[in-house]
């Protein structure tokens, strides 16, 4: 089984997905929500969970996948958008944690938003600590959900020739690069992507790059693999996983028809009745216990079947699939 360490894990839905696939399994968690750790507490006993991701503690297992959805409110379109200059912009601990651990994948979850706002910086502190990256942003509806609910997906794995960085030392600083080690070219003597080609002395290279390959204000959405989407319908081969099942059962294909949306052109399959219709959410006080805790974890939780695809994708990426 692949181990997984889960920062800003929330409920779990990125766990849960990955747990679907039958080949990762959560060692650790990083929450420090008291009724998150409750949920996670319950479905996962026994799994350690560390409420503090600006301080893990040195001893912290070792694991081959670093999974982290960190805070969205830094770029969502609904906030203020201040991005490095809000106190809540916590990638820099996703990424020092990446340069002392050294694991052998990474799953990170956001906001579209974060496409215009920190992007340069996510894609840049990945090249920077040796690894290649692609990316996509998929929508729940892509695996069948009755709702869009559009999220970015990165993941990231090794580069061949990248350097191993140390424990101690230079990757104990999460915003420099060590100091004498540039990232070498690769074999063939240019970089895979252009997205990847961030010079260690300055993340903007990374956005530079960017813009000057696909405009001032539009960065491109897949990575050099084609991305997480092989194209604009159905993903392939696990979001189909429902269809597959269907097919198992002699039941037909559900159908797909289009949507357009403010995203674009969008194609989802029809409701039919494999995912259940939406549950009445009351707006007064009803006796539900903890309903606003419940309500807001799941506005923060990633779809576990969007996950489980993008699973299926590292897992494929990474040789062990």
């Amino acid at each position: 089984m692949i181990s997984v360490a889960s920062l800003f894990a929330g409920i779990g839905g990125i766990d849960l997905g990955l747990q679907r696939t039958g080949l990762f399994q959560t060692a650790w968690f990083c929450e420090r929500d008291p009724y998150c750790q409750r949920v996670l507490g319950k479905h996962w006993p026994g799994v350690p969970i560390y409420d503090d991701a600006t301080n893990l503690p040195d001893d912290v297992e070792r694991v081959d996948v670093i999974t982290a959805g960190f805070p969205c409110q830094p770029v969502s379109y609904a906030g203020r958008r201040r991005a490095q200059q809000d106190e809540r912009w916590l990638w820099p601990y996703v990424e020092r944690c990446i340069r002392v651990l050294r694991p052998r994948g990474v799953m990170l979850e956001n906001v579209p938003g974060l496409f215009t706002a920190g992007f340069d910086d996510v894609i840049g502190g990945l090249a920077a600590c040796g690894y290649d990256a692609e990316w996509d942003c998929i929508p729940a509806a892509a695996v069948g959900a009755p709702h869009l609910r559009d999220r970015v997906f990165i993941i990231a794995t090794p580069m061949a020739d990248a350097p191993q960085l140390q424990r101690d030392g230079g990757d104990d600083n999460p915003r420099e690069c060590p100091q004498g080690q540039p990232l070498p070219e690769s074999g063939n003597g240019s970089w895979p992507s252009p997205m990847a080609d961030a010079d260690c002395a300055t993340r903007a290279a990374a956005g530079a790059a960017a813009q000057a390959l696909h405009g001032p204000r539009q960065v491109k959405r897949l990575g050099r693999r084609g991305g997480l989407l092989k194209d604009s319908g159905w993903p392939s081969p696990m979001a189909d996983a429902e269809c597959s099942r269907q097919r198992e059962q002699g039941q037909p294909r559900r159908p797909i028809h289009s949507a357009t949306g403010s995203a674009g052109q969008v194609h989802r399959p029809l409701n039919d009745g494999i995912w259940a219709a939406e549950p009445n959410v009351g707006r007064v006080a009803n006796g539900v216990p903890h309903r606003v805790d419940r309500l807001r974890a799941l506005g923060n939780a990633v779809v576990p079947q969007v996950a489980e695809h993008v699973g299926h994708q590292l897992a494929r990426i990474m040789g062990v699939a």
